[in-house]
């Protein structure tokens, strides 16, 4: 019996020996951490839209002069101006890839003058032609830059000098006429009646072709007028001058 009762107590033994560790094992488990709640990214707020610039009444004048449309340009180069649709005064230049919102600045010269005020941008126009201005760079972009109404501007001064050149021409043939008939009248011994008559002929008609052509001086020059040109006024002194009748010699 003793030997039956040995192993059993050797057995209780070493079972009650390692309940610590069982105990232990059991309680040193923990339960599995939750995971962190991930928290949502604030959204960006929309960027409020800056409100269009409210322009003068001069500025809005200006706008009224404002070329539009593509202007060609140096170097087959090419600048678009377009009006901004619902903002009256605004422009949008485009040169190449670039694009920019300009509005007009009054002026003492009479020029027009487009300025994008973010990029310090300029689009200036004056009667001939018009270029692009990087006031930051203190640099031209693009130049010699011309609309129709540029093109036709120049056509027109072009016209008023050569019909203003002619008139010029003109009333000095009559004068360099009646002035030779003359002396021819005199050289002769005495004027005689047909001579000084055939001299006023000739101034006559001399003086003729000189009205003409100035009276087309001046239209070209009002052609140039009705585009704003300031040079159209030294042609519009030609014409009349030019345009007064030689004064036929006294009989």
């Amino acid at each position: 019996m003793t030997r039956l009762l040995a192993p059993v107590a050797a057995l209780s033994l070493v079972v009650f020996a390692a309940m610590p560790m069982i105990v232990d094992a059991a309680t040193s488990k923990k339960p599995a951490a939750k995971p962190a709640a991930t928290k949502k990214k604030a959204e960006p707020k929309p960027v409020a839209a800056e409100p269009p610039e409210t322009l003068s009444e001069g500025q809005l004048a200006m706008a009224g002069r404002v070329f539009t449309g593509r202007a060609d340009c140096e170097f087959k180069q090419a600048v678009d101006v377009q009006p901004v649709d619902g903002r009256p005064g605004h422009f949008q230049v485009s040169f190449g890839k670039q694009r920019f919102d300009m509005v007009p600045e009054e002026t003492t010269t009479g020029a027009v003058r487009l300025h994008d005020r973010k990029a310090d941008v300029v689009w200036l126009q004056i009667p001939v032609k018009s270029m692009l201005m990087n006031n930051k760079a203190a640099q031209r972009m693009v130049d010699a830059c011309q609309h129709t109404q540029q093109r036709a501007a120049v056509e027109a001064i072009e016209q008023a000098r050569v019909a203003a050149a002619a008139a010029d021409t003109a009333a000095s043939a009559a004068t360099n006429a009646a002035s030779a008939a003359v002396a021819g009248s005199l050289f002769a011994g005495q004027p005689s009646t047909a001579a000084v008559a055939a001299a006023a002929q000739t101034a006559a008609s001399a003086a003729a072709v000189a009205s003409q052509a100035a009276s087309a001086a001046a239209t070209a020059a009002s052609a140039a007028v009705s585009v704003s040109l300031p040079a159209s006024s030294a042609a519009l002194q030609v014409a009349p001058a030019a345009s007064a009748p030689a004064s036929a010699p006294a009989q």
